[in-house]
């Protein structure tokens, strides 16, 4: 762990689960996987490089109308390294592109699968605040609660937060963590 000038990193815990705020604009901590906010047709990660394809446009089009985009609220395991885990939370079909229910369902799923692949290290943005204008206060309460439902998930998430947002982000984490932890 580095310490980063500003007081703006902070972390507390969830059962086993330390969160940790991280201004976005910092060099990143180890993860074992990054989750990326994503939309139903997985355009918005998308490299901007041009490929030649290895496929003629007719073989390319038939792919295309075979393809089915994926449900608001699934999980996308994109083999790279660190792990990328695409978390559908917008349809760019729909205004707002993002729908709260996606936003916790993929957050669950993500700590489900963190948990399922022994996944001890996650990176993520709040979901549904990079592409779309989902409040951060609510994501964190949502992570916070995902969290304690999924006891067996990973042990450390880095939440990346835009440096401008970051004494926010730890008020509202210090919140629903002391909340939650006085809960029980």
């Amino acid at each position: 762990m580095r310490l980063i000038k500003g007081d703006l990193d902070y972390t507390c815990r969830i059962g086993t689960t330390r969160i940790g705020i991280v201004p976005l604009e910092a060099p990143a901590p180890a993860v074992d996987a990054v989750v990326i906010e994503q939309d139903t047709h997985c355009l918005l990660a998308v490299e901007p490089s041009i490929i030649e394809p290895e496929e003629n446009l007719t073989q390319m089009a038939n792919q295309l109308s075979e393809f089915v985009p994926y449900k608001g609220g699934a999980v996308v395991v994109k083999r790279a390294e660190p792990l990328q885990l695409f978390a559908i939370v917008h349809d760019l079909d729909l205004a707002p592109s993002w729908q709260e229910t996606w936003i916790a369902a993929a957050l669950d799923a993500t700590l489900k699968l963190a948990g399922e692949r022994h996944l001890k290290r996650l990176g993520m943005a709040p979901l549904g605040t990079l592409h779309g204008h989902f409040p951060l206060e609510r994501f964190i309460e949502l992570l916070v609660a995902g969290i304690a439902r999924h006891r067996e998930g990973a042990e450390q998430i880095w939440l990346g937060v835009k440096r401008s947002h970051c004494h926010s982000a730890i008020e509202q984490l210090k919140h629903y963590c002391t909340n939650h932890q006085s809960r029980f």
